[in-house]
């Protein structure tokens, strides 16, 4: 079997352990197919295992290094000409910015994934990168953006000039969203 596929089925079951919350044996199976495109030179596989590093080390909480393997990725991933790969890098960036509580680099990445998912014509990654850019919103304490988000938004978001371009569009649902207005409405505290 070419290392190269044995690398990429290696990546591939890593993103099913992922999906069953099994971390720890995720990370060993893409730190594996690494050390193949390493072995290799296979610079497309090196970028897979890269972001699906940073995929893992996010969702164990570790934005930093979360960073360190997706910032390596991305030359990869960019020269390796797949957009689609390369927004859903850009995705799981901004969400480690996010973590980090870095609310303008999470904005800048979730909205370029958001414009590459559209280029493509990618429903699903356009949806998710949405509700990524509403999730920030959020966690930066503004709610009227994050609202904004959501697709019963319609027209333009914002007339303010100095907005991004993706501010200004309807989204996705952003159900945590509107429990939290409704409920801060409710008690009389206003936005």
């Amino acid at each position: 079997m070419r290392q190269s596929v044995k690398g990429r089925l290696l990546i591939c079951a890593a993103e099913i352990l992922v999906q069953q919350a099994h971390y720890a044996r995720a990370l060993q199976l893409a730190e594996t197919a690494d050390r193949l495109a390493l072995q290799y030179a296979d610079a497309s596989l090196k970028g897979e295992a890269q972001t699906m590093l940073g995929l893992v080390r996010s969702l164990q909480q570790a934005p930093d290094l979360a960073l360190t393997h997706q910032q390596r990725a991305a030359p990869l991933l960019m020269q390796s000409g797949d957009r689609r790969r390369y927004a859903n890098l850009l995705l799981h960036m901004g969400k480690s910015y996010e973590q980090l509580h870095q609310w303008d680099k999470a904005l800048d990445l979730q909205g370029e994934a958001l414009r590459l998912f559209t280029e493509l014509g990618d429903g699903w990654g356009s949806t998710i990168s949405w509700t990524a850019l509403g999730s920030v919103y959020y966690g930066a304490g503004k709610l009227e953006q994050a609202l904004a988000c959501h697709p019963w938004r319609k027209g333009p978001m914002h007339q303010q000039s100095n907005l991004r371009r993706w501010e200004r569009s309807p989204g996705l649902p952003m159900a945590k969203v509107t429990r939290k207005l409704h409920s801060t409405i409710a008690n009389g505290r206003g936005c």
